[in-house]
Order: C-alpha cells, then sequence, then structure tokens
C-alpha cells in the first residue's frame, strides 16, 4: 500500500488535487497526503504508474464530479473554529447582560 496516487478530493468546497498514500488504520483504509501529514477523502484516485505524464493524461480513467456531499479536507477545523466562535458570543452575550448592581459591584 505504499504506492503514490492523484487524488480529487473536497478543500473548502472545491475540488482540489493532490498527491497521497494509501495507509491501514485498524480495518480501515485511509488516504494521507504526505507532505502534510493530513487525512484526505477523495472521491477519485488514480495511481501513478497508471498516469500518462508525457500526453499528460490519465490512460482510461474519466473524473466524475465531484459529490456535494463528500466531507471536506478542512471539515474538522472548520468545526472547529464554529465552537469557539460560538463559545466566544455566548460568553459576550453573557458579560454584555450581566448587571453589575445586582452583583454589588
Amino acid at each position: 500500500m505504499n504506492d503514490l496516487f492523484l487524488i480529487a478530493h473536497k478543500v473548502r468546497g472545491e475540488r482540489a488535487f493532490d498527491i497521497a498514500i494509501q495507509m491501514e488504520v485498524g480495518p480501515e483504509v485511509w488516504w494521507i497526503i504526505p507532505t502534510t501529514g493530513h487525512r484526505a477523502y477523495p472521491y477519485w484516485w488514480v495511481a501513478f504508474n497508471q498516469i500518462d505524464f508525457e500526453m499528460f493524461r490519465i490512460s482510461g480513467h474519466e473524473l466524475p464530479e465531484m459529490p456535494e456531499e463528500l466531507r471536506d479536507f478542512y471539515a474538522a477545523s472548520d468545526v472547529f473554529k464554529k465552537k469557539r466562535k460560538t463559545a466566544r458570543e455566548e460568553s459576550r452575550e453573557i458579560l454584555d447582560n450581566l448587571n453589575l448592581e445586582e452583583l454589588g459591584l
């Protein structure tokens, strides 16, 4: 499973191409982008040994449309940012609604 692949995956809502390797993690096969170490969720891939670089075409492979529901490469960090922003907003709302007189301040 140490072959290199050209993959198409979703990055910030758009189709993107990257180099990836497959890696067994427990019973699952994960796609890892070796330059960053991040996990990818490709909807299309081809092994590098199947690419005709001289003509720059991929032999026998058609690139399908990217599925809308495909998990985004940055989905985990986007969720974190949303939760963090929501917590900040909630904290600000609590502080804005504090009645200092009731607290004796």
